[in-house]
């Protein structure tokens, strides 16, 4: 329904948190969690379709069903996380890669390994980071593949504000969006 009402303009991001009590406030196992990621896309990807679809794995009994209405075309998944888990789960099952606090040449090289040995093009797969404050920077990251950088709006992740208000949003339009935008 999502991607309908925003005329199939939506991204979805998935991950697994390294917190046990995220996982207890659920009732859910923290071991296993990367299996249930993995079963949790699979089962997105299949509902998502607009066809009907069943799946039977470790963790999730689906019965045959149908999710309707269904995007025009396929949502986005982007698996974030800066473990060399998430970035193989990102070479292997996802649209994209967001290792969040940087791109460490370890992480992408993992997830490109793990996307070749899924018999995927690993330069598919589109790579988001966190914007560093250097426009050179930037440059450096786009030379290591990487597509798009997402701008902190927030200390909450550990990472500098980069942009507060209004006229922030303006000035980083400015002097950096309409500088890198292809």
């Amino acid at each position: 329904s999502a991607a309908v009402l925003t005329d199939d303009r939506l991204t979805l991001g998935i991950g697994t948190s390294p917190w046990p009590v995220d996982y207890e406030v659920c009732d859910v196992p923290f071991e296993g969690r990367g299996k249930r990621a993995d079963e949790s896309i699979a089962v997105m990807r299949g509902l998502l379709t607009g066809d009907w679809f069943e799946f039977h794995g470790d963790i999730y009994d689906v019965p045959k069903i149908k999710q309707c209405p269904a995007p025009a075309r396929p949502i986005p998944i982007i698996v974030g996380g800066d473990t060399r888990a998430a970035a193989r789960r990102a070479g292997r099952l996802g649209d994209g890669y967001f290792p969040a606090r940087g791109a460490s040449p370890e992480l992408l090289d993992e997830m490109r390994r793990a996307a070749g040995e899924a018999g995927r093009n690993p330069d598919d797969i589109e790579i988001t980071v966190s914007a560093p404050t250097e426009p050179h920077e930037i440059e450096a990251l786009a030379r290591r593949g990487v597509r798009r950088v997402a701008v902190p709006v927030s200390g909450a992740a550990g990472l500098p504000a980069q942009v507060r208000t209004p006229d922030d949003v303006l000035r980083y339009g400015k002097t950096m969006i309409d500088r890198f935008h292809d």
